[in-house]
């Protein structure tokens, strides 16, 4: 079977503890061959991305599978009728019929979780908008905050995810988009060369949980 390819394009959310390597990962753990390739900024948009050249060559290069687009965290509560535009000219930028948009549905900041719902609603509309599908990270991270607060999923800064909170977020994308068992993943990660990622156990299996379970119920609410 071949590789399946996979475009990443967002901001520090994205490349922090480098996610889209450690989906890689943590699919090649159970079986499946990925190949990732991302465009990243700190603290840019959608819109953003789409006036980045970067950005449009890499979205026409390749005959990807899936384009996984991450709005800047705070644009779904300000402005997000520019998300919406932006969001669906960027995907309409694609050359290939069969590329599969795909919504990374970021968390709330730390100290502002009441935000979690509008980012949802924000998010779901946009997907409506250009037939795209969700992974949910940020019930994920609400879920599992509400259950084990003793587990940070943030980074000190309060916004930005801590390795657990980029495991977390990469369990749901190979649950909600991959179609894997989360409970079969890795738990064993490499960032960086000589630097691993090694969660206990029993940490990871909270979080494999609760990235099954919460693409679960989130598809049925879908429905």
């Amino acid at each position: 079977m071949s590789a399946k390819k996979i475009l990443f394009i967002g901001n520090s959310y994205t490349f922090f503890n480098n996610l889209p390597d450690m989906v890689r990962q943590m699919a090649e753990s159970a079986g499946m061959t990925l190949e990732v390739s991302a465009v990243t900024s700190g603290g840019k948009s959608l819109e953003w991305h789409y006036y980045n050249p970067e950005t449009v060559q890499a979205v026409q290069r390749e005959q990807w599978d899936y384009v996984v687009m991450q709005e800047f965290s705070t644009r779904p509560l300000d402005e997000p009728d520019k998300m919406y535009a932006s969001g669906e000219a960027l995907f309409n930028k694609t050359t290939s019929k069969k590329v599969q948009a795909v919504l990374y549905l970021s968390w709330a900041r730390k100290f502002l979780p009441e935000t979690q719902n509008s980012i949802n609603s924000a998010y779901i509309e946009l997907a409506r908008r250009i037939n795209a599908q969700i992974f949910p990270a940020g019930p994920a991270w609400q879920s599992v905050m509400a259950k084990n607060p003793d587990i940070e999923l943030y980074d000190p800064d309060l916004s930005h995810p801590s390795a657990l909170g980029s495991y977390l977020t990469a369990c749901v994308f190979c649950a909600a988009i991959l179609e894997l068992n989360p409970e079969i993943l890795t738990n064993k990660i490499r960032l960086l060369p000589g630097a691993a990622l090694v969660i206990e156990p029993e940490v990871a299996a909270i979080l494999q949980q609760s990235a099954s379970q919460t693409t679960r119920e989130f598809k049925e609410y879908l429905k």
